[in-house]
């Protein structure tokens, strides 16, 4: 089996074209830097290295070996790096993008509970509705929907977009409570959409599939536009249970027809590639991820 300190020797040897240079780089004595790269040698039963008193050179042998060996102590160190970041506190200035829908209401209370957390981190969140450039501006992460189509970027999977329905009590005692997904075409509505053509949402629950054609009294562009309007009792509305699920925990709405909704598009968390996530990034992305946690998928 190869030792990842051997490795590592051949490797800064390579780099610094000398013993010497790799026992500096590793802060150990060269007669060790000499013994462990014996050992190496006599394990893989080649010679990598002619060396004199003079100069040092790669044999075809160790040409062939010295990139293999640059990925695996490469990686060693990232693995490396990775725990000790895991383990290091948040501290220092995030800055984070989100779609405005996403961020009132439910990215803004993660934001706040975060910060209460970790009091050495400062916070720049930027709602927008346009496309940030991460890199050109210098944002540490974004939170998007839908697929990845930049390569210099890397996503987690934070969950999909879970839509449910829901109400006021007070509309259900006037209006009744649908049974059915298809009695809703005898109840006022309000969705998210634009234009004039015809609307309908596809609910499911389990395997059952079913199309609703709705004419809602209000059509809005925002998550928290369409939580206002249904909270106001203007009818029942389907939104992101991230949304709709903390309106019913804090008494202003309840759900309607439970069971039934619909997924769309993921939300991801988004980060240079070229960049490795300091702290305050990895338990930022955590923290979102565990907030959407609180309701699970369709099943």
């Amino acid at each position: 089996m190869l030792d990842l300190v051997e490795l590592a020797i051949f490797v800064r040897a390579v780099e610094g074209r000398s013993l010497t240079a790799a026992a500096t780089a590793l802060s150990l004595p060269r007669s060790t830097v000499t013994r462990r790269l014996a050992q190496l040698e006599d394990r893989l039963g080649v010679q990598l290295l002619q060396r004199s008193t003079r100069s040092m050179s790669l044999t075809p042998a160790g040409e062939a070996f010295f990139p293999r060996a640059v990925r695996l102590v490469s990686d060693a160190e990232a693995a490396v790096s990775d725990v000790r970041q895991s383990q290091a506190e948040p501290r220092g200035r995030l800055r984070v993008t989100a779609p405005v829908e996403f961020g009132d209401g439910f990215l803004f209370d993660v934001a706040v509970q975060f910060l209460r957390a970790w009091p050495e981190v400062t916070l720049e969140l930027d709602l927008s509705s346009r496309f940030v450039d991460l890199v050109s501006e210098g944002f540490d992460l974004a939170i998007r929907a839908g697929r990845l189509q930049d390569s210099s970027l890397v996503a987690r999977k934070l969950s999909p977009v879970v839509m449910r329905l829901y109400s006021t009590r007070a509309y259900l005692d006037v209006h009744g409570v649908p049974d059915h997904p298809l009695q809703l075409t005898q109840h006022e509505t309000v969705s998210l959409g634009r234009g004039q053509g015809p609307l309908e949402w596809t609910l499911v629950q389990r395997r059952e599939r079913v199309l609703v054609p709705v004419q809602p009294r209000l059509l809005v562009t925002h998550f928290q536009a369409l939580r206002a309007a249904v909270a106001g009792g203007l009818g029942i509305g389907l939104m992101p249970t991230f949304y709709g699920d903390r309106a019913v925990a804090d008494g202003r709405l309840v759900p309607v027809l439970e069971g039934w909704g619909t997924e769309g598009a993921s939300i991801h968390a988004v980060m240079p590639a070229n960049r490795h996530p300091r702290p305050a990034v990895q338990r930022f992305v955590e923290a979102v991820h565990r907030a959407m946690q609180v309701t699970e998928g369709l099943t």
